[in-house]
């Protein structure tokens, strides 16, 4: 995903940090959790990988 690409998401997208999950490598919104560096967001929405 590119920054832009991020940047057309809602503000409200969740983000996921399961790094353990086996669908992680395909998972949009652990993508979008690695894209976090970049955003101009205050607050992000965030999903419990449990």
């Amino acid at each position: 995903m590119t920054q832009e690409e991020y940047n057309q998401l809602d503000a409200d997208f969740a983000h996921c940090t399961g790094t353990r999950c086996e669908k992680a490598d395909k998972c949009l919104h652990h993508t979008a959790h690695t894209m976090l560096a970049g955003n101009g967001y205050e607050t992000y929405t965030v999903v419990n990988p449990a």
